[in-house]
Formats: structure tokens, sequence, C-alpha cells
């Protein structure tokens, strides 16, 4: 899309300890961390769409953002089988954003860093290739909103 840049993906790591097992179920505690980061420039975005220099650079506006997520982790697991489980978690912690713009007046200059509390949810499933390793898609927001990646056992 124009106007976006992205060093990396939307990245995180999270691990469980389970502290209760049923015969289908189980409840994990844990923790969570990711990051985010892009740049945007909507000026770049309105010239990619008109097809042309519709805004000037001289009037180029840039915005930074980048998210960490701090957060603990309580998760239960259902097991549809030795392969597949199903999994919902809900996170809580702190979340550090810092925001900058460059560009013409009024935006020039905006620097904003904080963190504030977070509270989130996410859902997804995983899919076991051994018995040990498998991969994982959830629905969510941790710092992205769909997330997939490698899921492992100890």
């Amino acid at each position: 899309m124009p106007g976006f840049t992205s060093s990396l993906p939307p990245l995180s790591i999270s691990g469980e300890y389970c502290i209760w097992s049923g015969e289908k179920g189980s409840l994990g505690v844990g923790a969570y961390f990711g990051y985010t980061g892009f740049e945007y420039s909507p000026t770049d975005m309105l010239n990619g769409f008109a097809g042309e220099e519709a805004v000037p650079d001289s009037l180029k506006t840039v915005i930074t953002y980048n998210q960490m997520v701090y957060a603990a982790r309580i998760s239960y697991h259902y097991n549809f089988n030795s392969r597949i489980e199903w999994y919902i978690s809900l996170l809580g912690g702190y979340s550090s954003i810092s925001y900058k713009t460059k560009g013409p007046e009024p935006l020039l200059g905006i620097n904003l860093l904080g963190s504030m509390p977070y509270v989130s949810s996410l859902t997804g499933f995983k899919f076991y290739f051994t018995d040990n390793i498998g991969m994982f898609i959830e629905a969510g927001y941790g710092v992205g909103f769909l997330n997939a990646g490698i899921s492992a056992k100890f």
C-alpha cells in the first residue's frame, strides 16, 4: 500500500506453564512480549492513489509509530486430539508506545512516548506436526490482529 513502510512485521513471543490439566482441557499461565513498528506517509498515500504528485514533497508528512507490549498471559486450552487444540487467552500488562511526526506545521515535531495499561484477548488453534513441534494461528490483538507462527512443547 502506498505510504506504508515497515522494517519488520509485527513480532511476538510468549510462553506458558501448565498449572492444571484435565481430560480434554488445560489451564496455563505465562508471559507475552510483542513489538510492532511502521512509518506512514499520508502524502505518499495520496500521491500513490492519485497517480501523480497531488501533494508536493515540501508538504510531506511522515509518522513513525512503535509499540512494545509486556503482558502476563492466562490461557485455557481445549484438546480435540493429540495434534489439534483450540485456546483462548487473556493478556494484561503494559504497552509502551512512541509516536513521532516529521513534516510541515502543525504536525512538525510532535513526539509522544508513554506507557499505558494493556488488556486484550486472543483465540486460536495449534496444529502439531510431531509431539512437540507445530504451528499456531490466532486472532485478537497482541501486536497484530492475525498472528501465525511456530509452537513448541517442552
